[in-house]
């Protein structure tokens, strides 16, 4: 939640609305993708707008919190020899494809920032240097070990940015279950997969980078779709090695019930949440 003076600074601005692929308003868009955007017919184009205010205004607090970061480090004279990454768990959808918040392997939720400096006397990173390399969260350990000049542990799954290694694909994962999703991306493909009802999507960020237009059901891209499928079969672990067998994927049931709207109060929370236990699954 931004501070009112930061809010203040949006209210009378122009603000951009939300995108809107062609695949987001097809009548049979994944059960996940319904259930993640339940939210959205409640809101008010003006107040989709002020969602978005709200974020850009906390991005600018942000951006003042990072200035009184850097400049302590420079008061203490310890700027010069000092490694910033700064990185992101999550993005938001603000309304995009009709969706919110995280927990989806779009680009509003997963394309995260990566910003990397070194110290003044490194010369690994370099200044203005743009890495197009896959990223995940798991390599910004590696990454700082490296760059500290301690061993990364032999058992680190991560890649290290400064190093010369590259991955030719990133797997990512969300939950399980019925709500869950995958994703496999190469560079410029995005594959997801939704278990329920065993639903892939595709998308060139290439030509599309807005993820517009899902180009799954395309008949020039089977062959890379199959590729995809094969790595995305390679990367199941536990309970989600029971949907490949065969040499084929397979999915869950989708689902047939109906979101319990609770009267419309469903999204509200005490002051025990998150700390109360026994959540199903598909819970909301």
């Amino acid at each position: 939640m931004p501070l009112a003076s930061y809010l203040e600074r949006y209210r009378g601005r122009q603000i951009d609305e939300p995108l809107m692929g062609d695949w987001a308003n097809a009548a049979d868009v994944p059960y996940t993708v319904r259930m993640a955007r339940l939210l959205r017919d409640r809101l008010t184009a003006e107040q989709i707008a002020d969602v978005r205010r709200a974020f850009y205004a906390q991005c600018t607090h942000i951006d003042h919190q990072i200035r009184l970061l850097i400049g302590t480090l420079n008061d203490e004279e310890i700027l010069d020899n000092t490694i910033i990454l700064f990185c992101a768990d999550h993005g938001d959808m603000l309304g995009d494809h009709g969706l919110f918040a995280k927990r989806l392997m779009y680009e509003g939720s997963a394309h995260i920032p990566l910003i990397l400096l070194d110290t003044e006397q490194g010369k690994r990173v370099a200044v203005g240097h743009v890495d197009m390399r896959l990223a995940g969260l798991q390599d910004v350990m590696p990454t700082l070990l490296e760059l500290c000049g301690i061993p990364v542990p032999a058992t680190c799954e991560g890649l290290s940015l400064v190093g010369n290694k590259a991955r030719s694909t990133l797997y990512a994962e969300w939950g399980v279950g019925s709500t869950s999703t995958r994703m496999i991306h190469n560079g410029r493909y995005k594959m997801i997969w939704y278990p329920a009802g065993n639903r892939f999507q595709l998308f060139d960020l290439e030509a599309d980078p807005h993820e517009l237009s899902d180009i799954s059901g395309q008949e020039a891209h089977v062959k890379l779709l199959g590729r995809l499928r094969s790595v995305l079969a390679r990367n199941f672990y536990g309970t989600d090695t029971k949907h490949f067998r065969d040499n084929k994927i397979y999915g869950l049931a989708d689902p047939k019930r109906k979101f319990r709207a609770s009267r419309d109060l469903s999204r509200q929370r005490g002051l025990a949440f998150p700390a109360r236990s026994g959540g199903g699954e598909d819970e909301e």
